[in-house]
């Protein structure tokens, strides 16, 4: 997508974690975590959806409406860069990439549920 002047634009949006956090609070906004299942259940944002990259095309069923807001993340920020791509390609509208993924999310000190091995803590 390219504005009048020929500069390459982006579909969807960057978004701080601060703007994740407020968005959040909001409650009309779906957070989809797009890494592996083994990384999603160490550690992910609480009530965020596990769907994974290679099943983005089937979210389609997850959600009633394209115009529902979406924020997508993973750990760095690259992968979930791709899959909000891809659902602006699927036709969701509002869709969002968390600006330096889940590592800014925690360094800018929000919080996140953990998987704990409670066989292994004593």
């Amino acid at each position: 997508m390219f504005n009048i002047f020929g500069t390459k634009i982006s579909p969807f949006s960057l978004i701080s974690p601060m703007q994740v956090e407020e968005r959040l609070q909001g409650g009309a906004t779906l957070v989809i975590d797009v890494r592996e299942p083994y990384a999603y259940a160490e550690w992910h944002i609480k009530d965020s959806k596990l769907i994974p990259l290679g099943q983005l095309n089937n979210i389609t069923n997850l959600l009633c409406s394209k115009y529902h807001e979406i924020i997508v993340v993973c750990e760095s920020g690259n992968r979930s860069h791709f899959a909000a791509g891809q659902l602006v390609l699927l036709g969701f509208t509002k869709v969002a990439n968390l600006k330096g993924g889940l590592r800014n999310w925690l360094k800018s000190g929000f919080q996140v549920e953990m998987w704990i091995d409670k066989e292994h803590v004593k």
